[in-house]
């Protein structure tokens, strides 16, 4: 199969940065840190690309360019998924949880984003917020199946703290590729 990974945010066409989401900053091991939904994205989809191309899959990861261009791209590979990967935002600091959206009920769409998000409960023991069904711009416009993953809250500090980790990442990562995986049958 060929699949894209989205990794939301990020460097865009005409020159400008665009971090995403950015949590609170925290104290780890002394230091000062805090999560830019851009960086976790990517760090997460990178893991997600090794996962799937070692079970024998041809992926295509984008983060730079406007979204015109990365659903260009994603429609160009003629994949037959498409995942973005994101961090979830709320003003209210103790919102939580994971959930996935697929652009309408039935279908392969809707399959896989059921399949990531049990993943994602089963790994991670966060909140199931559910599936969720929405016109985004990167689930309506591209020709594959597509689903658009919110890994936690990065605003929420106790789910910040376990992306930051370098656990989370590779939980995240394997919930998502065995998501994945399991919903393309």
């Amino acid at each position: 199969m060929r699949i894209v990974l989205n990794a939301g945010h990020g460097a865009k066409s005409d020159g400008s940065y665009d971090p995403g989401a950015v949590g609170p900053v925290l104290t780890i091991d002394g230091k000062k840190v805090q999560v830019k939904e851009a960086w976790q994205n990517k760090e997460v989809a990178n893991k997600v690309k090794v996962i799937l191309e070692k079970s024998g899959h041809t992926v295509l990861l984008i983060q730079d360019g406007d979204l015109v261009d990365i659903i260009k791209a994603a429609n160009f590979f003629d994949a037959d998924f498409f995942v973005s990967i994101h961090c979830n935002a709320a003003a209210d600091p103790s919102a939580h949880g994971v959930e996935t959206y697929a652009y309408c009920k039935g279908g392969k769409g809707e399959k896989l984003a059921q399949s990531i998000q049990s993943e994602l409960v089963k790994a991670t023991g966060l909140t199931d917020r559910g599936v969720k069904y929405a016109n985004f711009f990167v689930l309506r416009k591209t020709d594959a199946p597509a689903v658009l993953v919110e890994m936690a809250f990065v605003t929420n500090p106790t789910e910040e703290r376990l992306m930051m980790s370098g656990e989370g990442d590779t939980m995240f990562a394997n919930a998502i590729a065995q998501g994945i995986l399991k919903g393309m049958k």
